[in-house]
């Protein structure tokens, strides 16, 4: 589901509040999110899941193109861990 999906889902259910400020909302939530994972920071939500970020190893791989072995440096990448609520809910909704 990507954000104009979820801002059109919510302004179903919540009819009484305008689209923009769901659409305001959702940025904000987003963006505090995006925010604190730029200070390392992990995020809970209850019943919802965890935001953190993993770091993961260097590795190397074969370009056939130039026949060269090449490097990618380690890095940190976002990931997100459903809460075991969340996990039953989406299994019995499948």
């Amino acid at each position: 589901m990507n954000k104009s999906k979820l801002v059109f889902e919510l302004s179903k259910k919540y009819p009484s509040f305008d689209k923009d400020f769901i659409d305001n909302i959702v940025t904000m939530f987003f963006r505090n999110i995006a925010r604190n994972l730029k200070d390392y920071l992990r995020i809970e939500i209850r019943s919802f899941g965890v935001f953190k970020l993993k770091f993961v190893k260097d590795r190397k791989f074969y370009n056939p193109r130039s026949a060269i072995y090449e490097e990618i440096l380690g890095r940190d990448i976002p990931f997100f861990k459903c809460s075991k609520q969340l996990h039953n809910t989406t299994q019995i909704n499948e």
